[in-house]
């Protein structure tokens, strides 16, 4: 028991080990996307790419991909407003939304790809963006009014924008990210059968 037990810790830490830098530049570089079309708030964007590479992490690798998303939420949003607790809840604010939303479609659909068919795709549709975007709007919307990033006359307005941000960058980015994904491990399966 003890011999097998040592084994899954360790495959289960050289995933992580591996996954985490993959994960963490996908987001990163897409978070920089989003910041460069921001309006608002230099940390408000209409859409939000990196929530739909989060969720696509989830729906591929599970749990695994968490770290990842941490770190690539908190640093993108730190080198963006160089204000350590706003990163770091904005950080919590965006991994728990793509796990959210991953829990619940994991839960209805049991598949890693959102828009398999025509019922996965309602459900991803109606409940699987939806309670993880207004987490995170609430969490990082909160945080930049109560260290004065942002004005109380400002709060809706931004909370908005965050919100369908993040359900764009749900809706847009995670099917295309987990299709895509799919496509290439399918093409490598039959490179590696032929081959």
């Amino acid at each position: 028991m003890g011999n097998a037990s040592f084994r899954m810790k360790t495959v289960l830490y050289t995933r992580i080990f591996i996954w985490t830098p993959i994960i963490f530049i996908g987001y990163f570089i897409s978070a920089q996307i989003g910041f460069k079309i921001a309006f608002l708030n230099s940390q408000v964007s209409p859409v939000w790419p990196p929530e739909g590479v989060g969720l696509a992490s989830l729906l591929l690798l599970g749990p695994v991909a968490i770290p990842g998303i941490y770190l690539g939420a908190t640093l993108a949003n730190f080198f963006n407003n160089p204000h350590l607790p706003t990163a770091f809840i904005i950080g919590i604010g965006n991994t728990l939304s793509s796990y959210i939303n991953y829990r619940i479609i994991r839960g209805v659909t049991e598949k890693s790809d959102p828009i398999y068919s025509t019922k996965d795709l309602i459900y991803f549709l109606s409940i699987g963006t939806i309670p993880g975007s207004l987490v995170s709007t609430v969490l990082g919307v909160t945080s930049l009014w109560y260290w004065d990033f942002l004005t109380s006359e400002l709060y809706f307005n931004v909370f908005f924008t965050w919100f369908s941000g993040e359900m764009l960058g749900f809706l847009i980015v995670a099917p295309e990210c987990t299709r895509t994904s799919f496509t290439v491990l399918s093409q490598y399966i039959l490179y590696i059968k032929m081959h």
